[in-house]
């Protein structure tokens, strides 16, 4: 099993509960030493990427998107792709995050 590293204090991250991926590197964090950062983060770097407000924001996003699709017709296939430009990204980084340092912890 990988050893991950909180970025702040650089002891061990044991569990996947006390980890939080955020900032602008998307780097580890214990929970305790997120709290301690986060406030010198920019406002959407300081929502942890493994977290459920990073779900929250991916739909209303997109709940965005369908609300301006539908209120003005014509406009799909130009949301659509705008939706993709967005979603994608988010999609991977997510992604890699699970890649990198969730699927290492129990």
């Amino acid at each position: 099993m990988k050893e991950i590293l909180c970025i702040h204090c650089q002891e061990a991250i044991h569990e996947r509960d006390d980890l939080v991926v955020a900032g602008k590197l998307m780097q580890p964090h214990h929970v305790r030493c997120f709290e301690q950062v986060k406030h010198g983060l920019p406002y959407l770097m300081a929502y942890p990427l493994n977290s459920l407000a990073f779900w929250i924001f991916l739909v209303a996003v997109n709940l965005v998107f369908v609300g301006v699709s539908q209120a003005f017709p014509g406009t799909g296939k130009d949301m659509l792709l705008f939706a993709l430009v967005v979603n994608i990204p988010l999609l991977l980084f997510r992604g890699l995050c699970w890649l990198s340092y969730e699927r290492h912890l129990p």
